[in-house]
């Protein structure tokens, strides 16, 4: 065979073959099921006319680059695209980070995943300057996903570059139980300062708990309330991070409270040793104000009565218009009818006290107090006009008639909610 009819039959095998693709492969198809992402290209579509309809979206194209340099195989045909065609996608992720010290030396791997993201200017700025980190930068390379961490870190210069607790947060979204969006928020607030001053090993304990399988999107929620609510229990975790084990205990198990904090080496007056100041706080100081249409500055809390010689302390002492209200909390992990069982829950000297209040038998009730600042407090309420510092024999003696009222509010088990009020009826 001479070499000019050679070059005819080559020729004539590759019109047969071109022909016969227009005819028998009308639309050659590229799928990605994970992301949901479909890929075409119709009969008669040239690759220019291609390349200006993708053009404004990188991060698309860039996801059918990896698709055709890892599978090559439509889900109608075989389809190979030309090295220039393949160089042109990526080449369009480059230029999008060309102007950035360290996101333009990134793997296409990982340019890929970030592009996806649409991050304004500020925010890649932000990671190119952590990329500088060697470290960060090596583990970001190896495994894109820890940008997702990153991004959740981001309050927090300590925590975002640190590559172990990124690592850990990573392991957190991939368990499922958790969503991003719940994790970002938790970490962003509160939770995320307890991490921020954590030593290495406590931050990775907190980290490991929150991978166990009790945690999700609802015991984040209690996480969040807990620390925002109480500034005190937050500075104790500030102060002590080794001690959120225990806080988590109690989160997980409330009704197991006193147990938990009996085995936990905790100081008498930190306040997780004060978890049911949670309930008496918030839930029954609110329904108290809410029966008796009280303002904050018409309750002073945790004051010291006198009554026929017996010494308790009230949980909230109220006055409005002439009226006194006494109202007391009860935080319990069994369950309880509080219609009865109030009595049962009460100190020993409040079984003395209260069915005496209820029975009519009471001669006197006088306020007793020696700290400066609730005697301030004190002073306030009943509006005594002194220029000087008072003391408990300036405050009024409190009446045991119809100007009188208490309630006994009593908790759900295990629950910090309002499970049921008891009225002591005075005689």
């Amino acid at each position: 065979m001479t070499f000019r009819k050679f070059i005819k039959h080559i020729s004539f095998v590759l019109l047969t073959f071109l022909f016969g693709a227009q005819t028998s492969y009308a639309k050659t198809e590229l799928s990605l099921p994970q992301n949901k992402i479909y890929f075409s290209i119709e009969q008669n579509q040239s690759f220019q006319r291609l390349e200006k309809e993708v053009q404004p979206n990188i991060g698309f194209l860039q996801e059918k680059f990896r698709f055709v340099m890892s599978e090559g195989v439509s889900a109608q045909n075989n389809c190979n695209f030309s090295e220039c065609f393949v160089g042109y996608l990526a080449n369009g992720v480059d230029d999008l980070f060309s102007s950035f010290t360290h996101l333009k030396n990134l793997p296409t791997d990982t340019k890929t995943f970030l592009s996806a993201k649409n991050w304004d200017n500020a925010l890649l700025t932000k990671l190119d300057g952590d990329l500088a980190t060697t470290a960060f930068k090596n583990a970001i390379d190896v495994n894109p996903q820890l940008i997702d961490a990153w991004e959740i870190a981001i309050p927090h210069s300590g925590l975002r570059t640190n590559v172990t607790a990124l690592n850990k947060i990573d392991n957190i979204l991939s368990s499922g139980r958790v969503t991003q969006s719940k994790l970002k928020n938790a970490i962003n607030g509160s939770l995320g300062d307890v991490l921020n001053v954590a030593d290495n090993t406590n931050l990775g304990k907190i980290l490991d708990r929150l991978n166990l399988s009790h945690v999700n999107d609802a015991h984040f929620d209690k996480i969040i309330q807990r620390l925002d609510d109480y500034p005190n229990l937050k500075q104790d975790l500030l102060n002590h991070s080794d001690w959120f084990e225990t806080f988590d205990d109690i989160l997980d198990n409330p009704g197991k409270y006193w147990e938990i904090v009996r085995g936990a080496e905790i100081p008498n007056n930190a306040a997780l040793n004060h978890w049911a100041q949670g309930f008496e706080d918030v839930a029954a100081y609110n329904k108290f104000k809410s029966i008796h249409n009280l303002t904050d500055n018409q309750i002073v809390k945790q004051v010291t009565l006198l009554i026929d010689g017996t010494k308790i302390r009230i949980d909230y002492l109220g006055f409005k218009n002439g009226k006194y209200y006494l109202g007391e909390a009860k935080f319990t992990t069994k369950n309880k009818n509080w219609a009865t069982d109030w009595i049962s829950a009460s100190t020993d000297n409040q079984k003395i006290v209260f069915p005496k209040l209820e029975n009519g038998n009471v001669n006197s009730i006088a306020i007793k107090a020696t700290d400066p600042d609730k005697l301030g407090e004190l002073k306030d309420l009943f509006n005594i006009n002194s220029s000087s510092p008072i003391t408990a024999a300036d405050l009024p003696a409190i009446p045991y008639n119809s100007n009188l009222k208490m309630n006994i509010l009593g908790s759900g088990s295990n629950d910090l909610t309002i499970e049921g009020i008891s009225n002591i009826t005075l005689k």
